[in-house]
């Protein structure tokens, strides 16, 4: 039996500290044949001397460029990717055992599912807290609810590589690219497969509960807008005289039936604290 390739791309800026134990997570998963394509984000630590460690082995790709942010580094990985599957791991995050056969098993018995995403635990680094994934999961045709609000970890995400013919990321922007990205696959219809376990962890750095506020919340305002400007576009199509009119208004009942079956969004199991914030009051 011909397995198929999982890619796993890797960006990495000043992580010479973490990205040893990433490596690890993803050497020792049980899914053969893989490749790491490692992309060096013109880093000034001595990342490179840890990767000297893992570079003898031809699963592992390397690239440095210049300092352009972590959309400009997984749009490099992808170029050298050579997987019919795409995974993503940060640096500083963690694969646990199984995560990638468990995952792609999964994603083949559920042919028409285009990106699947699994359950995460986070963790504050250089603590021993750690809490679990505090998100509503959502299967199927998610651009109802991932409008609202990102739940989903890149570090948990597997796709076919054929998505990104659909979209990239958004090398404009500074933080908020794995929403983007992931707005534009749900709002062109791709299904979305959710693998109730925890198959990743997640880390999240003491500097993190602080540092760079005004542009995170700069930056998920302009995702916040760009996600409604979807949702108007994909409402402004529902007609029942096209196809295309026809499949929207559909998906929009859908949606709605969903929603008010389960009290999206008013309940309150759908206004939850991002983990961040749970990590820092644990």
């Amino acid at each position: 039996m011909i397995r198929s390739k999982v890619s796993i791309i890797i960006p990495a800026y000043n992580a010479a500290d973490y990205i040893g134990r990433a490596l690890d997570s993803v050497l020792c998963q049980d899914h053969h044949p893989l490749e790491i394509v490692i992309v060096n984000d013109g880093s000034t630590d001595n990342l490179e001397d840890v990767l000297r460690l893992y570079l003898w082995d031809e699963r592992v790709k390397y690239i440095a460029t210049e300092n352009r942010g972590i959309s400009h580094a997984i749009n490099t990985g992808l170029k050298l990717a050579t997987g019919e599957y795409i995974c993503f791991l940060h640096a500083d995050d963690i694969f646990l055992p199984g995560k990638i056969k468990r995952q792609l098993s999964s994603m083949e018995r559920a042919s028409r599912s285009g990106v699947s995403y699994t359950d995460a635990s986070y963790f504050l680094e250089g603590t021993s807290r750690v809490v679990k994934s505090p998100y509503v999961h959502f299967s199927g045709d998610i651009f109802y609810f991932i409008k609202r609000n990102n739940f989903i970890h890149m570090s948990t995400v597997m796709l076919r590589r054929d998505l990104f013919e659909i979209a990239i990321f958004d090398e404009s922007l500074a933080c908020h690219e794995d929403w983007d990205f992931l707005l534009k696959l749900s709002a062109a219809g791709i299904r979305f497969q959710y693998v109730d376990e925890i198959l990743s962890n997640i880390s999240v750095h003491p500097k993190m509960l602080s540092s760079n506020t005004q542009v995170m919340d700069a930056t998920r305002s302009e995702v916040g807008l760009r996600a409604r400007r979807l949702w108007k576009a994909f409402k402004s199509d529902i007609s029942p005289f096209s196809a295309k009119g026809i499949s929207n208004l559909k998906r929009y009942a859908a949606f709605k039936i969903y929603a008010l079956t389960i009290g999206f969004p008013n309940s309150a199991k759908f206004n939850i604290e991002a983990p961040s914030a749970l990590l820092a009051r644990s």
